[in-house]
């Protein structure tokens, strides 16, 4: 990877209610794998696409009042990250004592660097799925963005929802504390998550959810469906399969979302039974089952596979294992160290001062014998072990069957909001490594991370593909993504977020429409 500049346009000529007319693109039919006919061109007015003139588009009266020659340019529409934990995003899982001070020096420029970085790479709409201790935090940063003018993508919030002391509501051990993972307090009415007594009834259930959204101003209901918290490394309270569907049902009503954290077969079970709108991450406690495959793609609930949260955990050799001669490890060392590198992370989603913090992280895995602060031994959360070779094995037999997938990349330090173009790879990468390789090619991928993602946020009505009234989200490339899948995620040529040209790295000329 090489990093380049964004230019971010500053001054847009067109006023807000002006027809803009984007001409000799090559315009990406996501649902179907296809591009549409030659000569089919869009236009825009104020945040939405108003026509889509041409062979395999509705006709309209309307002259344009201003054109931009995409000269042959693929237009695809912006893409999704559904499953991040947070706009920050530290350089390493758990960096020693001068690295943390380095990163909380440098925090509120990473933060920005991440927003930009997320349109940078075709990324318009966001969803925050992580600890939340105070919600203020984020909205007010939200409202920096917005005032302030700084480009940065939509944000959706998560709230949590369940039984006191659950998981992602735990007391959590003082060590983690000290290292910033913050301690929800769902009592506070700015806490990202909302309690109910272990044996609640069906109408405090319903009530959390109420609060949640209501006050909370959640925009997805997330569950945390754990018995045991690895977190916290302690058993947690889990709630019933009824207080479950209940839970759903009451979201439902308010037209909202709900996602749950899994990551055993029982919970995988228990979120289709209960008709969770998606499932994030896949079980690796053990081996699903060809009819557990097929459940879940019968049942229409979205899988997030969040496979990107294997590129820095559970996935090294370290000293005294016995990974020797495991291939799905050893080709993902490979991947590692050739393919999409630490260093290209550091150089390309890092700013500068970060740098050497992110290699500093890796060359901590790498000695052998990875510890918290130098001092506590943390080889258990790097080793390889059955949880990576579990997880891939589920997520085969999951996308073989057919379940709809999206593209959440859960953010495990290295990674940053913005490296959906991971995801995609670590999918292409799992996939081709089965003796018969599945086929996971372009149209996939876009479909992914494109409709599939923003049905799975509930936003297919406004974004996810290019028709005619929905929100004029466009990411503009050179190439083919159906044709090289390696193109969806990585940085754009130009972005058209609300209607608007926000980025142009290739030198866009507006022109003022003139008739033949």
């Amino acid at each position: 990877m090489e990093a380049k500049i964004t230019n971010f346009v500053k001054d847009y000529q067109p006023g807000e209610q002006a027809r803009v007319e984007l001409k000799n693109g090559r315009i990406l039919d996501v649902e179907y794998g296809r591009y549409f006919k030659p000569g089919t061109s869009i236009i825009l007015k104020g945040k939405k696409i108003e026509a889509m003139p041409g062979p395999a588009g509705d006709s309209t009266d309307a002259d344009p009042d201003f054109t931009i020659d995409l000269q042959g340019k693929t237009v695809l529409p912006s893409l999704f990250n559904t499953h991040m934990h947070g706009p920050e995003s530290s350089p390493a899982p758990f960096p020693g004592f001068r690295d943390r001070r380095i990163v909380k020096k440098y925090e509120e420029e990473q933060i920005l660097k991440n927003m930009a970085e997320c349109l940078a790479h075709g990324i318009t709409n966001i969803r925050h799925a992580g600890f939340v201790a105070d919600l203020r935090v984020n909205r007010s940063r939200i409202e920096q963005f917005s005032k302030a003018g700084i480009p940065a993508p939509r944000i959706l919030q998560a709230v949590v929802v369940g039984p006191e002391g659950s998981y992602m509501q735990e007391d959590l051990p003082l060590w983690l504390k000290v290292l910033g993972l913050p301690q929800v307090d769902p009592s506070q009415v700015f806490a990202g998550a909302v309690a109910f007594p272990v044996d609640a009834t069906e109408e405090q259930v319903r009530q959390a959810v109420d609060i949640a959204i209501n006050e909370r101003k959640a925009d997805v209901i997330k569950v945390g469906d754990e018995s045991f918290s690895l977190i916290a490394r302690k058993s947690v309270p889990q709630m019933s399969l009824e207080q479950l569907r209940v839970l759903v049902d009451q979201a439902r009503l308010h037209g909202v979302q709900t996602m749950m954290h899994h990551t055993s077969v029982d919970s995988m079970r228990r979120g289709i039974k209960a008709g969770i709108s998606s499932l994030a991450h896949v079980p690796f406690d053990t081996r699903i089952t060809e009819e557990d495959a097929h459940a879940l793609q019968a049942s229409g609930v979205f899988c997030e596979p969040t496979l990107s949260a294997f590129y820095p955990a559970f996935s090294w050799k370290l000293a005294g294992d016995n990974s020797k001669g495991e291939r799905k490890l050893d080709r993902l060392t490979a991947f590692r160290e050739k393919t999409y590198t630490y260093q290209d992370i550091a150089d390309n989603y890092y700013v500068p001062e970060l740098r050497d913090c992110v290699m500093n992280g890796y060359k901590n895995i790498i000695g052998g014998k990875p510890k918290i602060m130098g001092i506590i031994d943390n080889s258990g959360f790097f080793r390889w072990d059955s949880k990576a070779a579990n997880t891939f094995e589920n997520f085969i037999q999951l996308y073989e069957a057919g379940v709809p997938m999206t593209t959440g990349n859960d953010t495990v330090s290295p990674c940053t909001p913005a490296m959906v173009d991971l995801e995609m790879q670590m999918f292409d990468h799992v996939l081709e490594g089965i003796p018969d390789p599945l086929s996971f090619n372009g149209a996939e991928a876009v479909k992914i991370a494109t409709i599939n993602s923003a049905r799975s946020l509930g936003l297919d009505g406004e974004f996810g593909s290019i028709d005619i009234g929905k929100t004029a989200d466009l990411a503009i490339l050179e190439g083919d993504p159906l044709e090289d899948m390696r193109l969806i995620g990585s940085r754009v040529l130009a972005l058209f977020k609300d209607g608007r040209l926000v980025i142009d790295n290739c030198e866009l000329k507006v022109e003022a429409y003139r008739q033949s």
